[in-house]
């Protein structure tokens, strides 16, 4: 927010200089016409002379007001190529962090708990004995396992 405050500053700004720019040249101009029609050729070579060192002292200002303008915007237009490069780098280490996570959670998958293989055994139909060898669990826990697993089905 702040910098597009700061951005509409630098146009108004420039919006500013340039009708100064422009008042001061149609300001010349309608002397110059003025001066024209006068009779006195003195006062209008000295007033002519007067204006166009104005003129040019306004021009030069104006121009040395939109150098510094444009080299702000070069600077900040660097800054933001700086800035995209960065977030670039960063998008591709990212990337290839997440394809090192990939591949190693397909290298490494995380094992079923034994509970997990084991209520998994008794609903094919293993028997409570042949899981407990199976699975090293003791014979109560998969009868409980087995009760609990029977209980919800019926309730089901």
């Amino acid at each position: 927010m702040a910098q597009q405050r700061k951005g509409e500053r630098v146009d108004l700004k420039l919006i500013t200089i340039l009708q100064l720019a422009f008042d001061l040249v149609a300001g010349g101009l309608i002397l110059l016409c003025v001066f024209k029609a006068s009779n006195s050729s003195r006062n209008f070579s000295r007033m002519h002379e007067d204006l166009l060192k104005e003129i040019d002292s306004r021009t030069a200002e104006f121009q040395d007001i939109a150098k510094g303008l444009m080299e702000g915007m070069d600077s900040r237009i660097q800054r933001l190529k700086e800035a995209a490069e960065e977030l670039d780098r960063a998008e591709i280490r990212a990337c290839e962090t997440l394809e090192k996570l990939h591949k190693a959670q397909e290298e490494n998958p995380i094992p079923e708990s034994s509970y997990e293989v084991a209520l998994r055994w008794l609903r094919q139909g293993l028997s409570v004995e042949e899981v407990a060898r199976k699975s090293g669990l003791g014979l109560g826990e998969l009868q409980l396992m087995q009760h609990l697993g029977s209980k919800g089905r019926a309730q089901a």
